[in-house]
């Protein structure tokens, strides 16, 4: 194929020769047959390209998407703009049939509603994106898109998303999403918000296993993206400061992939406060952790080392690196 020909030589190009190439790329890209193909290799370029290429390429494939006939091949193409994350400045290129193609999609999008939701904020239609949310039935998608559109909220729509959030009339739900908002806002609220949200986490641990099929897999489903969920907000909450708060919110997250990542995002944040403070977090995340199982715990320690890189000495780190590999051996 000639777009994998052209995405290999950009991989040893540099310079001009690397801009022409890119921009060559581009047209091809848009050019491919069928659309599902086109969706396929473009959803891979977007996230290859340096963002003064991606921009571009992602509103032409906004566009041109109008243009596919299949509302599944359509939603898809929308869905990988969406995750190229075009940006407000970005809209100025975008057809009133493009728009009109996008707010219609999301109607057909099913669980992908909310990234499409999110897509339409970040472009700069905020008040819009909210009346969608509205239109949105379950509390999940409703969250996953107030939570995902918050960075791009003027301060003018920060009330009406914050309204929407407490509107949402869940236990879960509200008080996260309402947490990611205030992010925003100014003490005593943002603080206020932390407190209701891991308080609501903590108490949303399933209490027993349906013992229906179909409501097991429907529980997995809501387990699985509210562990998603709670990964963004703990990132946000980390980046704003608080993130000897949320370590212990990190290790309630009942999905190990997410949990995981969460510890991770918390582990290179954690690592650049000062040794005294970061050695009693250390000291209360070993705590935490002597309680639970030994795989959950070594994953934890793994996630979390760039503390340990932080706090110890090279003899240190060696030594810790032996003990871990004495357990593995003693009980493997």
């Amino acid at each position: 194929m000639r777009s994998s020909a052209l995405l290999k030589l950009a991989e040893y190009s540099r310079g001009n020769e690397l801009r022409e190439l890119l921009t060559e790329l581009g047209t091809t890209a848009l050019q491919i047959e069928p659309a599902s193909e086109r969706v396929r290799f473009m959803d891979y370029l977007l996230a290859q390209l340096p963002p003064e290429f991606r921009q571009p390429l992602a509103i032409a494939a906004l566009n041109q998407a109008v243009e596919i006939g299949d509302m599944n091949n359509r939603i898809s193409m929308f869905i990988a703009i969406a995750r190229s994350s075009p940006g407000p400045d970005s809209d100025l290129g975008i057809s009133p049939s493009a728009k009109g193609a996008l707010f219609e999609a999301i109607n057909h999008a099913g669980e992908n509603a909310p990234a499409l939701v999110v897509l339409v904020a970040g472009l700069g239609y905020c008040s819009e994106a909210l009346q969608i949310i509205e239109t949105l039935e379950e509390p999940n998608r409703r969250a996953e898109a107030l939570i995902g559109m918050a960075p791009y909220l003027p301060d003018s729509s920060l009330a009406k998303a914050l309204e929407t959030a407490r509107g949402l009339n869940d236990e879960f739900y509200g008080p996260l999403t309402a947490a990611s908002l205030l992010l925003r806002w100014a003490e005593p609220e943002r603080r206020t918000a932390l407190d209701a949200a891991v308080a609501a986490a903590l108490a949303m641990r399933p209490k027993e296993v349906p013992h229906d099929i179909g409501a097991q897999a429907h529980a997995s489903e809501n387990l699985w993206r509210r562990s998603v969920l709670m990964t963004h907000v703990i990132a946000r909450l980390a980046q704003a400061g608080y993130a000897r708060e949320v370590l212990n919110f990190a290790f309630e997250i009942e999905v190990e992939e997410a949990r995981i990542s969460a510890l991770e995002q918390l582990g290179d944040i954690l690592s650049e406060l000062p040794p005294p403070e970061l050695k009693r977090i250390w000291q209360d995340a070993l705590h935490k952790l002597s309680a639970r199982p030994r795989q959950e715990t070594l994953l934890a320690m793994v996630a979390l080392s760039p503390i340990l890189h932080a706090l110890g000495t090279p003899d240190d780190r060696t030594e810790c690196a032996q003990a871990i590999m004495d357990v593995a051996r003693w009980w493997p």
